[in-house]
């Protein structure tokens, strides 16, 4: 949500609490209050009763209010008890719990009535040396309360009244909402957030912790806080720290009750382990964060979330110090970059458009005595601290942009005491005030609602019968306008007016004043399109006239602009080209805008074409193309005709006029020798592997046109074909042809390997194919075929029309094994198929194995030549089937492979 967003709605919320508040009737403790200029008011139940109790823990008939607040009172009277509430506002009132600074070694400051810094001499304070976990707090008279150190809190004299550890900026002293007694002192030790409730009236008036308030854990995990008290809620104050070794924030809302459970906002990109400083501004938006990186983030006050708006690029890589100035514009950053300490400057209301844009200002930098923590004072001024120096510098005019007198290297000094790195940490409400009022608007048009807004904090006056009224300076028309601070009006006339708001409340009338209202003639543009015809070399002026009465007091300005290319802000614009236009008329923020168009009548040009060049003797048809237009032509001889037929070389032209406009075109027309006919066969055959050039002519002033694509004049190939060439000299063009014949590829009769099984003395017959002369290798025969061997043959040929070729081939040995198995023997002694026996070929091993339906074996052998003879330890077997077994392996291609046949063989009787 932005901080527009975020404001409508506080305000929506306020005005619904403001019904509720006008609506409490008087009681015991009267109505509800505004208190104007006053810094307390007392405030007094008006009745007797034997106890009191009030929502700030006091017991007295009555208190002294200090801060606005809504404050409850419990009495307990003879009649029964009896409650009451009271909200009470302070309008123009100041905090001092922030007027007294202990801090560094022996080193002090007061902060007057008059808000003037005075640097106090050890015997003022307690001595001490507080190193950089540091707070203080002051009653709202102005004297300090109690203050702390690494070690613990102390009292006004330097008495210890609590021990604890805490590092750097980890430790906060913030009163309990509504309440003058009761203080919380919050601390971080070994990264884990406590807090003690401090009771000022313990120890004879020197303070002391609560016991069952103190060392209460908070938080597990967290680093560096900060705090306030709302300004949109009252009874409300808010703690802000963070997680180490994350990206989330948190936060507490504390009451007069109770402090809420942590809420966590994870969001941010600096490495938390870093963290030195977090920050919120006075008015409690938005937080700073100084870390390995400078941030800045929203804070919403009525949910407690945290948004990252901006990771800042400047050349810090370690921050220290973060401060907003008291109005809330300005932020600033100290840090280190490399051994150099720097200070940056950022305006955080600084606006492109409606985005916001952040420019950064170099203020100074040190690379003797780093700057170190930065902290609003109660003059306004904010305050660095420079360790173990004599002094402190300063921002003088932190509200101011880019003032050369903004920094002061030592505006307080001290005499045997230094700085810490670090300041007292203060809850930064100590430092808001109540905003001024102021009524404005934005410079307009007239004719046009302006927007005149009242600038105030309506929750200051929310129950003291507030009344606007505003004088809008046009004939004393006054409106009346309740409680409502943004309104419109329209004023009828230009010219430069005076507002006056007029606020009237319970406590004072304030008329606020704003003088510089200017209200500015609304402009005028209309400018119709404009239609020329094509040839128009200068287009005619167009100009905007601004000779208006309405201008007597202003001067105008004006933009113009085409397509292509911006003019000048000159009231009269010259168009150089065809197309569409952009104008404005503009005084400040009162814009009158309009487009127009030069355009082209659609007369169209005669369309010759490209220039022409054609052969002596030749003649050449000019035929203008207009479309479809009617009209008349007319040509550099008079004539009127539609075509021209011309024979002599020049240059020719030619005018077509529709009636609107007249268009024009020429051509330059060529008359030129026919080129010379090429030195080419008009048919050429070729062998399959050949590779013939087509020759055209070699003329340097001819062009040369392939139906190839080729532009050369030669051209190569081995395709069959039509190949013609386009000759041309400067436009007079001749088509030559010729036709290539590929003869076939010539054919053999082998392939390029060939297995054979050769017997003993066997040879292959190899035949080359048809042809007319032959040579083989290496046996150097001249016939077409050859006995062959096993080795590598090769043969040329050639054809009668001229063309060879040649093949090789090899011719190796490759014998397959031959298994033959009979499927039955008669082993019955007539001696026709007595012995079971396989016949095998071109097997170097071999195995057979015979087995009886029972799985026995009944035979066995590895020769090849012995066979079965039927019969089972020389006992005759039985008829049937036998179930046969043969491994056996072979050489085939060089190598051995091995083989396993199987099947039944018939044993018959």
């Amino acid at each position: 949500m932005n901080r527009l967003n975020l404001f409508v709605l506080f305000l929506s919320v306020f005005l619904s609490n403001c019904l509720s508040l006008s609506s409490i009737a008087q009681g015991i403790l009267g109505r509800d209050t505004l208190i104007c200029n006053k810094d307390e008011l007392t405030v007094s139940s008006k009745i007797s009763g034997n106890s009191y109790l009030w929502s700030t823990d006091e017991t007295s008939p009555a208190i002294t209010i200090t801060e606005s607040g809504k404050y409850i009172v419990s009495v307990n009277t003879p009649s029964g008890p009896k409650q009451d509430t009271i909200t009470v506002k302070f309008l123009n009132t100041r905090f001092r719990q922030a007027n007294n600074w202990v801090f560094g070694n022996n080193a002090g400051i007061t902060f007057t009535n008059a808000i003037l810094p005075i640097a106090q001499p050890k015997e003022n304070f307690p001595a001490h040396n507080i190193a950089e976990s540091n707070t203080n707090i002051s009653d709202h008279l102005g004297n300090l309360l109690f203050y702390s150190n690494n070690d613990g809190l102390y009292a006004n004299d330097g008495l210890k009244i609590y021990a604890n550890t805490a590092p750097v900026n980890s430790a906060l002293l913030i009163n309990r909402p509504e309440s003058q007694r009761f203080i919380y002192y919050f601390y971080i030790s070994n990264n884990s957030l406590y807090y003690t409730l401090i009771d000022k009236n313990l120890n004879g008036g020197k303070g002391g912790p609560i016991a069952n308030q103190s060392n209460q854990l908070l938080y597990n995990n967290a680093k560096s806080l900060s705090g306030f008290k709302s300004i949109y809620q009252l009874n409300t104050s808010w703690l802000i720290s963070h997680e180490t070794n994350s990206n989330k924030f948190i936060t507490f809302r504390i009451s007069n009750t109770e402090i809420s459970a942590p809420i966590l906002s994870a969001t941010g990109t600096f490495d938390p382990s870093q963290i030195s400083t977090i920050k919120i501004s006075s008015n409690g938006g938005p937080i700073a964060v100084a870390a390995d990186k400078a941030e800045l983030f929203s804070f919403n006050q009525f949910t407690g979330q945290v948004g990252l708006e901006k990771s800042f690029g400047f050349p810090i890589t370690r921050a220290v110090g973060a401060e907003f100035s008291q109005d809330g514009s300005k932020l600033y950053f100290s840090g280190m970059s490399n051994s150099e300490s720097y200070l940056y400057q950022i305006d955080l209301f600084a606006r492109a458009g409606d985005q916001l844009i952040y420019p950064h200002n170099f203020i100074k930098a040190d690379i003797n005595t780093p700057f170190g923590g930065l902290q609003l004072a109660p003059d306004n001024k904010i305050y660095i601290a420079r360790e173990g120096q004599k002094y402190l510098s300063a921002l003088g005019k932190p509200s101011k942009w880019l003032f050369d007198d903004n920094y002061v290297a030592q505006e307080i000094q001290f005499t045997n005491a230094n700085s810490s790195k670090y300041l007292p940490s203060f809850p930064q409400h100590y430092f808001s005030s109540t905003p001024q009022p102021s009524v404005y608007a934005d410079n307009g048009c007239d004719q046009t609602p302006i927007r005149i807004r009242v600038s105030t904090d309506l929750n200051l006056y929310s129950f003291a019968n507030l009344k606007i009224s505003i004088n809008t300076g046009d004939a004393s028309k006054v409106l009346n306008t309740g409680i409502k601070t943004d309104t419109a009006y329209t004023y009828s006339s230009y010219g430069k007016y005076k507002l006056a708001a007029t606020l009237q409340t319970a406590c004072t009338t304030m008329v606020l004043n704003y003088d510089n209202l200017v209200i500015f003639p609304q402009p005028k543009l209309s400018i119709s399109d404009t239609t020329l015809c094509p040839d128009k070399k200068f287009l005619s002026g167009i100009i905007y006239n601004g000779s208006n009465d309405k201008f007597i007091d202003f001067s105008p300005k004006y933009a113009w602009r085409s397509t292509t290319k911006i003019y000048d802000s000159i009231a009269t614009l010259k168009p150089e080209n065809f197309g569409k236009y952009y104008g404005k008329v503009y005084f400040n923020d009162c814009i009158a805008i309009d487009s127009f168009e030069i355009k082209k009548f659609t007369t169209p040009t005669p369309e010759l074409g490209l220039d022409k060049g054609g052969c002596i003797g030749d003649s050449i048809i000019l035929e203008p193309n207009v479309g479809n237009t009617s009209g008349a032509f007319t040509w550099q001889d008079l004539s009127t005709k539609n075509k021209l037929t011309v024979s002599k070389a020049g240059i020719y032209k030619v005018s077509f006029n529709d009636g609107k406009c007249t268009t024009r075109d020429s051509i330059n027309i060529g008359f030129y020798n026919p080129p010379a006919n090429p030195n080419f066969l008009v048919k050429q055959i070729i062998c399959f592997d050949s590779l013939v050039t087509i020759n055209a002519g070699n003329n340097v002033n001819y062009t040369y046109q392939w139906n190839t694509g080729e532009t050369t004049t030669t051209i190569k190939t081995k395709k069959s074909g039509l190949y013609s060439v386009n000759i041309s000299n400067q436009g007079c063009n001749r088509l030559f042809n010729t036709s290539i014949e590929v003869l076939p590829a010539l054919t053999f009769n082998f392939p390029e390997e060939l297995p054979v099984c050769l017997k003993e003395n066997n040879k292959i017959k190899l035949d080359a194919g048809e042809g007319v002369q032959f040579l083989w290798k290496p046996n150097l025969e001249e016939t077409q075929t050859i006995a062959a061997d096993t080795g590598i043959y090769s043969v040329t040929k050639k054809t009668k029309n001229g063309c060879s070729a040649t093949k090789s081939i090899k011719v190796f040995e490759l014998c397959e094994p031959q298994l033959h198995v009979p499927n039955a023997f008669t082993p019955n002694e007539d001696e026709e198929n007595e012995i079971f026996l396989p016949i095998a070929q071109n097997i170097i091993a071999y195995e057979l194995i015979i087995f009886n339906k029972w799985g026995e074996t009944v035979f066995y052998s590895k020769d090849i030549n012995k066979g079965w003879d039927g019969k089972h330890k020389e006992i005759q077997s039985i008829s049937g089937g036998y179930t046969y077994v043969i491994n056996y392996s072979a050489e085939v291609n060089n190598q051995i492979k091995e083989y396993t046949k199987k099947g039944i063989i018939n044993l018959l009787r």
